[in-house]
């Protein structure tokens, strides 16, 4: 059982990297874009038409994307100023009320955003911008972000399980 976790364990968390490494790259692409937006507005009188609605995609893939990996990586911000105060059992009991939690939680937005993609490829909704970009792509890739972060969310729970006295 344990090598069964700690395979599932690693396979999520090169899943999560790579997540990661999109968002990364999706941060460079918006600094492309912008810079490419300000230069030409500047100094051609021109632009690219394109520059907000993309960043704004890009910035949802920076988002969700890169959500499992802050997780793998210990990145969110905790609220110490309650942990330190709950020790002991109810400590311990209120990591695992908010860790199951947030895995319902991700959970039920996944089957949501699956049926609102599915909506928007059913019914072709585009958006109002220039490129008319179909809006299930950058849905998808927004679930998809919330599917690692689930992802990553179990093999944070198993792995505490294996934990337990």
């Amino acid at each position: 059982m344990d090598s069964i976790v700690k395979r599932i364990t690693r396979a999520v968390a090169r899943i999560s990297d790579y997540g990661g490494y999109v968002a990364a790259l999706a941060v460079f692409l918006i600094l492309v874009l912008v810079c490419t937006e300000v230069f030409l507005r500047t100094f051609l009188r021109s632009s690219t038409l394109i520059a907000d609605e993309m960043s704004g995609y890009l910035n949802a893939v920076v988002l969700f994307l890169g959500l499992a990996y802050t997780l793998k990586e210990g990145g969110f911000i905790r609220v110490e100023l309650v942990y330190v105060r709950l020790r002991g059992s109810l400590g311990l009991a209120v990591k695992w009320l908010i860790t199951l939690s947030s895995l319902a939680y991700v959970g039920i937005v996944i089957v949501y955003m699956w049926k609102h993609i599915a909506y928007s490829y059913a019914f072709n909704v585009t958006s109002t911008d220039v490129t008319e970009t179909p809006l299930y792509i950058p849905q998808f890739l927004m679930w998809m972000g919330a599917v690692i972060l689930g992802l990553q969310l179990l093999v944070y729970v198993l792995n505490r399980m294996r934990n337990l006295p």
